[in-house]
């Protein structure tokens, strides 16, 4: 858990991570990691920089990593059992044989940058691969790992489908919805607690008069020292419901702001500008969080953007104009078959799935027979 010290990440697992080989739980555990501690990102961006600058084009492989390391590991940790007694603050490693990563089972040693550099290089060496590609190196350029953290920011994305929750290194906690993004400063909460969202997340924010809590959504900034809320921001519209406490939401450009408390809810748009606080209706603002969709006189295109982002399936409409049709209701999603045929029913269309696709289309009219 976040609130407990999380334990150290040996090189080797740092690979995989930039190889995209790992297991959901295992890269859960490692975003949970980076978000601990400004040492921790610095210690995987130090990394990255020198990993990914010594990644070759696709004609030029380097030696596969895992194989080399059962090569050289007896060596590297002859090295610094060497420089131990000349070094008083190198620990060394007392950490069992390596085995594939395991998010609870961490081993508790982490090279030293230095060890860690001399260990890649050994590895390149092994092959004769740095001496043969040395000129290319030179001139090289470092690439952007999935998690940006040459950027000294800190990413954390969801995919149609997916939702994560994680929390800060502040306490505070956070749930994505799908299809949304959140960005972080690498030293946050140094200075300050800074964050931005795109799309939809819920935030319980710990406690904290001396350093308020800054969420920028879209053009907005919402400010808090401890509550809980969901902001929300699909298109130019950002909306933000109020569950505890109290929050401030500003438009950036002119200034003004709204003052929202608990059970109140409030929006921006580029043509309106912020709107006045109003009575929220918790249970529809929240159903994402209970794996439920809430729609109030909502557009068919805004609710299959849902549907879209919820089951990962690509929504076509034959007629632009089914688009503008409106629909109220609170949906159980264990079932889209069911969702998409009590839409159907409600608003009097044709909805089919097939490979992936659901297509919107007008309910085809019945011949009527005359009888003679």
């Amino acid at each position: 858990m976040m609130n407990k010290k999380m334990k150290k990440i040996e090189y080797q697992f740092f690979i995989r991570v930039i190889n995209n080989d790992v297991s959901p739980d295992e890269k859960k555990y490692f975003e949970d990691w980076l978000l601990q501690s400004t040492k921790n990102r610095s210690d995987y961006r130090s990394f990255v920089t020198l990993w990914e600058g010594l990644t070759p084009p696709q004609n030029m492989l380097p030696p596969d990593s895992h194989d080399q390391w059962e090569k050289i590991s007896a060596h590297v940790h002859a090295e610094m059992n060497k420089t131990r007694n000349s070094e008083k603050h190198f620990q060394p490693d007392r950490s069992p044989k390596h085995e594939r990563m395991n998010p609870h089972k961490i081993t508790r040693f982490f090279f030293e940058q230095r060890f860690l550099s001399a260990a890649i290089v050994v590895i390149l060496l092994a092959s004769g691969w740095l001496v043969s590609n040395f000129d290319h190196l030179l001139n090289h350029s470092t690439p952007v790992s999935e998690i940006s953290m040459l950027q000294k920011t800190v990413e954390i994305k969801t995919q149609n489908g997916e939702k994560k929750s994680l929390m800060l290194r502040d306490g505070s906690r956070i749930h994505l919805n799908s299809s949304s993004k959140l960005t972080l400063p690498d030293d946050f909460d140094a200075a300050e607690r800074s964050i931005e969202v795109e799309g939809e997340a819920y935030l319980s924010v710990t406690h904290n008069n001396s350093k308020p809590f800054k969420v920028k959504c879209g053009n907005t900034v919402t400010i808090v020292r401890g509550t809980e809320f969901n902001i929300k921001n699909r298109g130019t519209t950002v909306s933000v419901v109020v569950v505890k406490g109290i929050v401030e939401t500003y438009d950036i450009a002119s200034s003004k702001k709204i003052r929202l408390k608990k059970g109140e809810a409030g929006s921006y748009d580029n043509v309106n500008g912020l709107s006045v606080p109003k009575k929220a209706d918790i249970r529809y603002a929240l159903a994402w969080r209970n794996d439920k969709l809430s729609f109030s006189h909502t557009s068919l295109k805004e609710v299959m953007d849902e549907v879209e982002r919820y089951y990962n399936v690509k929504v076509v409409f034959a007629e632009e104009s089914l688009k503008e049709k409106t629909i109220t209701g609170y949906f159980n999603t264990d079932s889209m078959t069911n969702l998409l045929s009590i839409i159907s029913i409600t608003l009097d269309i044709s909805i089919s799935y097939s490979n992936g696709v659901v297509t919107v289309n007008e309910r085809p009219q019945r011949n009527k027979t005359i009888k003679g």
